[in-house]
């Protein structure tokens, strides 16, 4: 009776929840087209300044307010709102810089890794907010109103950037700084020697999961596989998972896809969350990072 009675209750709240969630949803594309039509203003008034950090100021400590009013962590609710406003201005900046997009234009994009990972998430991020390229497009031939993009993901850094030298890719996506790890060192120098240049920059916050096959509680992991930089990253968490050994593999996603291989069903695999639910993978922890 009680079972019955938590599940009434629970499936009630889930309800609730997915209600909500379509009103944000909802209230984000009613914000958007407001946005938009901001940045028509903007379009014919040249004196109007694409940022205005006073008026951000104040729309942040509204935020601010608000979330304490209602019990809300002001970190978390300024965490969204600096999305919102970062999607919001690169939206107006794209439609005040760049001309009416060919429809039959592609765009090719290169990372270090495979889709999923990191740089591929941070790339389908940059290239549908700052090039205007809808890269889940799709449209049939012939109804298409937003030019497409393909993104590919090479082995090295090395390879990424001899694709874009080979004209194979219009843009590499390189990685250069982590909080956590520091500068990385391989990316400098490569850009360094190479005759390329940077055009523009994004910020990706990286959330790392523990994931395995379906069915696998953390008990039963015996191994833990990702990029090396991810496994520093986890390192008090790791510490914490004695018996434990860790693998070093060239990127967080290719660690989860391995999963899939066989040969091991007690390992598991550090990565984004979105790279989890690519290959059907269970999440054990979230928030593992140091």
């Amino acid at each position: 009776m009680g079972t019955n009675k938590t599940n009434t209750t629970l499936t009630k709240e889930r309800a609730a929840v997915d209600r909500i969630d379509r009103e944000l949803v909802k209230l984000l594309a009613e914000r958007m087209d407001a946005v938009q039509q901001i940045g028509g203003y903007k379009a014919e008034n040249a004196d109007a300044p694409l940022m205005d950090a006073g008026r951000e100021r104040v729309v942040a400590e509204s935020w601010a307010d608000a979330a304490r009013g209602h019990g809300l962590s002001t970190y978390f609710a300024g965490r969204v709102l600096r999305e919102i406003l970062n999607w919001s201005r690169r939206d107006q900046e794209r439609r005040l810089d760049r001309p009416e997009a060919d429809p039959e234009r592609r765009i090719r994009v290169g990372f270090q890794g495979t889709p999923a990972s990191y740089s591929d998430l941070a790339a389908r991020k940059m290239i549908e907010a700052r090039l205007g390229v809808d890269v889940a497009s799709t449209e049939e031939p012939g109804e298409q109103t937003r030019p497409k993009a393909t993104r590919h993901g090479y082995r090295t850094f090395v390879d990424a950037l001899d694709a874009l030298e080979r004209d194979e890719i219009e843009y590499a996506l390189m990685p250069i700084e982590n909080t956590i790890a520091g500068s990385i060192n391989e990316v400098y120098t490569l850009l360094a020697e190479r005759e390329v240049c940077v055009v523009d920059e994004e910020v990706w916050a990286v959330e790392h999961v523990l994931c395995a096959l379906p069915g696998i509680g953390l008990d039963a992991i015996r191994t833990v596989r990702s990029q090396a930089i991810a496994l520093q990253q986890c390192r008090r968490f790791l510490d914490g998972l004695p018996g434990v050994v860790a693998e070093s593999t060239f990127d967080t996603a290719g660690a989860a896809r391995s999963l899939l291989d066989g040969g091991d069903s007690y390992a598991s695999a550090i990565c984004s969350e979105e790279a989890a639910r690519e290959f059907g993978l269970d999440v054990i922890r979230r928030d593992i990072a140091d």
